[in-house]
C-alpha cells in the first residue's frame, strides 16, 4: 500500500472518530459507567489512529530512521492497550459483577504488560522488528507473539460476551453487535498480522466503532431521550387527573408546575365550576389565583395578543374566548392551534382536558415551537428546491401543475418553457464543471428577470420553466431585459449562452388550460431550438 495513502486513510479516521467522541460526550443515556468507559475507548483510539498516521508519514519519507522506529514502538505499545480499552469499554457496559470483571481485566493486564514487555526488549534485541539501513520496517520472528496477545484479549471479549448475555444491559441486538465487532477485530488483526504495510488495525477499530456507534449507542441514546420524553408525558397526564384547583392544592403542586415551564411559556388552569383561573407565572416562580371572566383570561394573553401577527390576531382571540372553549372541547381531549408573533416566533396554544369525563376544567398552556417549525420550513425548501440552482425542482413543478389542472389560470399569467442549447457539447469538450456553469448561469438569467414576478422551475438537466404573473406590456419588457442579460452574460470556462425557448399567454388563448399551455410552449420551444440548429449549420 502506498505509505502516504496509508497516513492519509489513517488521518481520515481520527477524524471520523472525533466525530463520534463528539456526539458521545454531547449525548446521554442510562449506562453512565458504559458512557465514560466508551468516551475513554474513542479517546485512546484517536490516539492510536493519529500515531498510525505519523508512522505511514516516516515510512513514506524514508530518511527519518530513528523517528520511525520510534514510532514503529509506539505503534506496538498502542495495540496492546487499545485492546485492553476495548475489554474495559464491554466490561462496564454489561454490568459484570465485580468478581467477574476482576479476573477479566487482570488477565487482559497480563496479555498487556507481555506485549509491553516484548516492545521494550525490542529497543535493545530485534525480537518484533527493526528498522533496515534504507528505512524499511523489517519483520522478526518473534513479532507474532505481540498477534497472541491480542488475540487472548480478544477471546477474553468474546467469552465475557457469551457468558453474559442474559444480561439487562444486553439484549439480542447489543449482543450481536458486540459479537460482530470482536470478530472484526479477530478478522482485521489477522490481515494487519500478513499485510504489515496496511492499517487494518485503524480500519477494524473505525469499523468497530461504526458498528457501536450505530446499533449500540446511537438506538441507546435515542431509547433515553425516549424514555424522559414518556416520563415527563407521564408527569403531564398526573398533572391533569390530581390537580384539585384550590389555592391550597396548586401550592402543593407547584414543583410540578415549575417543572412544565421549561416547556410551556404560558400555564392557567382554568376551573368552569368554581369559576377561577390559576395561573402559573414561570418569571415569577409563583402562583395566582383569579375569578373567571373574560376580562381576566383576556387580560392574561394581552401580551401575545399585542405581538400577534396582524392577520392571525382575529382567529387567536377566537381560539382563546372562554364561552365556546367547553363546546369546542366536546369529545376531545386537547385543542391546538399555531400562531406568529412578532417577537416570540411561532407559538402553540392548547386547552387540554383534565377530567376525561367532562371538559370543565382545563389547562390552557402556551408553548415557543418557532425552532420546530424552523426546521419543517428548512425541510420543505429542502424538498422544493433544486440544490445546483436554488429554483424549486421538478418534484414542486409537478405538484403546482397538478393544482392548476383543478383550476382556470389566474389572469394575465404567462407559461414560459427554456431549454439550455448544446449542453452536451460543452460537457464533453469542456467537463461538468463548465456544464454546470452553464445550467446556474440560466438559472442566474431567469431569477434576475422573472425572479419578482413568478416562479422558476428547473425541470429536467437543461430545462426552465417560469410561470409568469404579467400583463403583455409588462411580459415584453422582461423579455427584453432577459434577451439583454442573456447576452452579456459570461462565465469562467463559458463566454456565453443561448437558449431556446417557447411561451404561451392567457391574453393569446384565454380558456387555454396551464397543463394545455405547458404543452404548447414545449412545441414552440423545439421550434426554435430546430432553427437555433439549422442556423448553427449554416454558419
Amino acid at each position: 500500500m502506498n505509505n502516504f495513502i496509508y497516513s492519509v486513510s489513517t488521518l481520515a479516521a481520527t477524524l471520523i472518530l472525533v466525530l463520534f467522541l463528539s456526539y458521545s460526550v454531547t449525548s446521554k443515556s442510562e449506562n453512565k459507567k458504559g458512557d465514560r468507559a466508551y468516551i475513554l475507548l474513542l479517546i485512546w483510539l484517536i490516539v492510536f489512529t493519529l500515531q498510525e498516521s505519523i508512522w505511514g508519514f516516516l515510512n513514506f519519507c524514508k530518511k527519518y530512521n530513528t523517528a520511525f522506529f520510534v514510532s514503529s514502538e509506539c505503534f506496538h505499545f498502542a495495540t496492546s492497550m487499545s485492546g485492553f480499552f476495548w475489554l474495559n469499554y464491554f466490561l462496564e457496559y454489561s454490568g459484570n459483577k465485580l468478581k467477574h470483571s476482576t479476573f477479566y481485566r487482570i488477565a487482559g493486564l497480563c496479555a498487556v504488560f507481555f506485549q509491553i514487555f516484548l516492545v521494550l526488549l525490542n529497543i535493545k534485541f530485534p525480537l518484533i522488528f527493526f528498522i533496515s539501513a534504507d528505512g524499511n520496517y523489517v519483520t522478526c520472528k518473534y513479532r507474532p507473539l505481540c498477534f497472541f496477545s491480542q488475540y487472548f484479549i480478544y477471546l477474553l471479549i468474546f467469552i465475557s460476551c457469551v457468558s453474559n448475555k442474559k444480561s439487562d444491559n444486553l439484549v439480542s441486538r447489543k449482543f450481536a453487535a458486540f459479537l460482530f465487532c470482536v470478530i472484526t477485530l479477530i478478522v482485521m488483526g489477522t490481515f494487519q498480522f500478513l499485510f504489515v504495510d496496511y492499517p487494518f488495525y485503524s480500519y477494524s477499530y473505525l469499523f468497530a466503532c461504526c458498528i457501536i456507534q450505530l446499533f449500540v449507542i446511537t438506538r441507546e441514546y435515542d431509547e433515553f431521550q425516549l424514555k424522559e420524553k414518556n416520563i415527563l408525558q407521564s408527569k403531564v397526564e398526573k398533572q391533569q387527573e390530581e390537580l384539585e384547583l384550590s389555592g391550597k392544592k396548586i401550592s402543593e403542586q407547584f414543583e410540578i408546575l415549575n417543572a412544565m415551564s421549561d416547556i410551556y411559556s404560558y400555564i392557567n388552569v382554568i376551573d368552569f365550576e368554581k369559576m377561577i383561573i390559576v395561573r402559573f407565572d414561570s418569571f415569577f416562580h409563583s402562583i395566582k389565583t383569579f375569578e373567571l371572566g373574560k376580562e381576566i383570561h383576556s387580560s392574561l394573553n394581552t401580551k401575545l395578543v399585542d405581538h400577534i401577527l396582524s392577520e392571525q390576531k382575529e382567529a387567536f382571540l377566537q381560539f382563546t374566548d372562554l364561552n365556546t372553549v367547553q363546546k369546542r372541547m366536546i369529545n376531545k381531549n386537547v385543542i391546538t392551534a399555531e400562531f406568529l408573533s412578532t417577537v416570540l416566533g411561532w407559538l402553540r396554544v392548547q386547552y387540554i382536558r383534565v377530567n376525561r369525563e367532562n371538559a370543565n376544567r382545563v389547562v390552557y398552556t402556551v408553548q415557543n415551537i418557532d425552532d420546530e417549525k424552523r426546521r419543517e420550513e428548512q425541510l420543505i425548501y429542502i424538498s422544493q428546491t433544486d440544490e445546483l440552482t436554488k429554483v424549486y425542482n421538478r418534484r414542486f413543478y409537478e405538484q403546482q401543475l397538478s393544482e392548476y389542472s383543478e383550476k382556470s389560470p389566474p389572469k394575465d399569467f404567462v407559461f414560459m418553457l427554456f431549454d439550455l442549447n448544446g449542453l452536451k457539447a460543452v460537457n464533453d469538450s469542456l467537463g461538468h464543471n463548465a456544464g454546470d456553469e452553464l445550467i446556474k448561469g440560466v438559472a442566474s438569467c431567469l431569477i434576475r428577470t422573472f425572479g419578482n414576478s413568478g416562479q422558476i422551475y428547473r425541470i429536467g438537466g437543461d430545462e426552465f420553466v417560469v410561470m409568469l404573473f404579467a400583463d403583455e406590456k409588462k411580459f415584453n419588457a422582461m423579455n427584453d431585459d432577459f434577451n439583454d442579460i442573456i447576452s452579456n452574460w459570461s462565465g469562467e470556462f463559458v463566454k456565453g449562452i443561448s437558449v431556446s425557448y417557447g411561451y404561451v399567454s392567457t391574453k393569446e388563448f384565454p380558456k387555454m388550460s396551464v397543463h394545455e399551455m405547458s404543452m404548447l410552449a414545449d412545441k414552440r420551444m423545439y421550434e426554435n431550438k430546430a432553427a437555433y440548429y439549422k442556423n448553427k449549420e449554416k454558419e
